[in-house]
């Protein structure tokens, strides 16, 4: 939780910073074609950080299974979330890195 605290923190402050120093329409025309990767890389983040602490919230609360095997299994699933926001990010940070040389 402290992570994604941290990360939507920067992120807020980054881009609150820019659209400060150069408005709205120019952060969005100038960042649109990679930010969207970037946003759903760090979302997915997020999602794979918090899906085994809320899958072992939601099976005690159903008293299904014991709390280790259940949070051993979510963390295992949860890596399908961490490798699909990898693969936002870099293409996130790939296309960032094309348009800046143009």
């Amino acid at each position: 939780m402290l992570g994604c605290f941290t990360v939507g923190a920067y992120m807020g402050m980054a881009i609150s910073l820019a659209i400060h120093d150069s408005g709205v329409a120019t952060v969005v025309a100038t960042t649109w074609q990679y930010s969207v990767f970037e946003f759903a890389g760090f979302t997915m983040a997020a999602m794979g950080g918090v899906y085994p602490i809320l899958d072992l919230l939601l099976r005690r609360r159903r008293r299904q299974s014991n709390g280790f095997a259940s949070y051993y299994t979510a963390a295992g699933a949860a890596l399908t979330y961490f490798a699909c926001a990898l693969v936002f990010l870099c293409v996130g940070a790939v296309t960032e890195g094309f348009l800046s040389l143009r």
